[in-house]
């Protein structure tokens, strides 16, 4: 399944890369084709010769989502994150369903169906 994977970056130590890299790999495992927005930050990085804004980054994620995508996995944390929460609605939107992490990374798979009050 082609999944994008989503969750808080902005204000948590190197922009939650540790979440990401682990959530990616295990549903890499699975046999799933991943997008991690975090890999595309340090692709981006890499051959551009200005750091990406944020409107350019989020295009590019919305562009997966609504292009690619299969499902949307989230990592926790989400519903405090304005970009996961867009991606989210982007999705919900446009009919593609949404996990929770905990439980899809453990094949208990349970689609989100609204935004948890919290």
């Amino acid at each position: 399944m082609k999944l994008y994977l989503a969750g808080p970056m902005r204000g948590y130590k190197n922009q939650n890369r540790e979440a990401f890299e682990t959530a990616c790999a295990k549903l890499r495992d699975m046999q799933h084709e991943v997008f991690n927005p975090v890999e595309l930050e340090d692709r981006l990085r890499s051959v551009w010769s200005k750091k990406p804004i944020l409107r350019e980054l989020m295009g590019m994620d919305c562009k997966y989502i609504c292009e690619e995508a299969e499902g949307v996995v989230c990592l926790p944390g989400w519903p405090g994150s304005n970009g996961a929460l867009a991606e989210v609605h982007l999705a919900w939107a446009i009919g593609i369903p949404v996990y929770e992490y905990e439980m899809f990374s453990t094949n208990r798979i349970r689609e989100v169906k609204g935004v948890p009050n919290g």
